[in-house]
């Protein structure tokens, strides 16, 4: 036994690691992706055909994390936008006029439809236009704002 470690270099062993890893790598990433691989091999054979979005919302929940991690991009940058520009302090406006201005910058958010996302943002523009702007928004109010959004 122990000369057939001794026999062993270190450049065979790295060499053996690497490979090892990189196939044990291998096959978790096709583990995890396999929804995602197989629907990209079946648009790639049938044209590249778009997804229709009934299927895309569909399949939010199996979204991978990264269209997650654009979801939450996307929500920062939002609240970031209407806290700088329409919830800003000493603002003069109706609350019909900041209602109107809330619904044209949040329209381009694709996270509406998650309540996680949803209630984060409600939360974060009740918060903010109370202690900046003077004005009382309810949690039902901006629901029913987003609920009219044309999509």
């Amino acid at each position: 036994m122990k000369e057939l470690l001794t026999n062993i270099t270190w450049p065979q062993y790295l060499l053996a690691m690497v490979v090892l890893a990189a196939i044990y790598y291998t096959v978790v990433f096709l583990l995890y992706f396999r929804k995602d691989l197989s629907k990209k091999i079946k648009s790639a054979r049938q044209g590249n055909e778009e997804y229709p979005e009934e299927e895309l919302e569909n399949n939010a929940q199996d979204a991978p994390e990264d269209s997650q991690g654009e979801l939450m991009d996307h929500l920062e940058s939002t609240v970031y936008d209407i806290e700088h520009s329409i919830l800003e302090p000493g603002k003069k406006a109706t609350k019909q006029e900041l209602l109107e201005q809330l619904q044209t910058r949040v329209a381009s958010f694709g996270g509406l439809s998650r309540p996680g996302y949803r209630y984060a943002l409600n939360n974060f523009i009740i918060e903010k236009a109370k202690e900046n702007c003077g004005a009382d928004f309810s949690e039902e109010e901006l629901e029913a704002a987003w609920d009219n959004l044309p999509r």
